[in-house]
C-alpha cells in the first residue's frame, strides 16, 4: 500500500484497517501507543522539558495533533515550529486531560480520538 511515492507505515495501515471495519478501535490505539509518531511544538523540546503540541480546535473541542510521517505534517509547519519525534506511548502519558487527538488532521490517513477516550486509553497503557 502507498501513499503518493511512499509506503505507507504499520500505524497508517492500521487506519485504513479500522476504518474499513476489520480492525478494532482498541487494536488501532495499540497500533497507535507502539508506533514511532512526529509532533509539531510551538516551542524547542527537550526530552526532559515540556512542549507545546499544534492544537487544532473543532467544535469547541481541543485535539492535539500527531502525524505519522512528515509528508502529512507539511501543511501546518511554520519556521517557529519544531518537530518531535516519540513514541505513541510517551505521547499518551503527555496529553492533559482535557484534549483529545487527532491523527494525521486533513488526510484520508487519520482520526480524532475525543478527550475522554483518550484519557481512558492513556489511564489503560499506564496501569500494571
Amino acid at each position: 500500500m502507498t501513499s503518493g511515492s511512499r509506503t505507507t507505515t504499520v500505524l497508517e495501515r492500521a487506519i485504513v484497517m479500522a476504518r474499513q471495519g476489520s480492525l478494532p478501535l482498541q487494536a488501532l490505539l495499540w497500533s497507535l501507543a507502539a508506533s514511532e509518531v512526529l509532533l509539531l511544538s510551538r516551542a524547542p523540546f527537550t526530552d526532559v522539558g515540556e512542549f507545546e503540541p499544534l492544537v487544532v480546535e473543532r467544535d469547541g473541542n481541543r485535539f492535539l495533533a500527531v502525524f505519522t510521517h512528515s509528508d502529512l505534517m507539511q501543511e501546518f509547519e511554520r519556521p517557529e515550529r519544531s518537530v518531535v519525534v516519540m513514541t505513541g506511548l510517551e505521547f499518551f502519558r503527555r496529553i492533559p486531560a482535557d484534549a483529545g487527538i487527532t491523527v494525521n488532521p486533513g488526510s484520508t490517513l487519520g482520526f480524532e480520538l475525543p478527550a475522554l477516550g483518550a484519557m481512558d486509553f492513556a489511564r489503560e497503557l499506564t496501569s500494571s
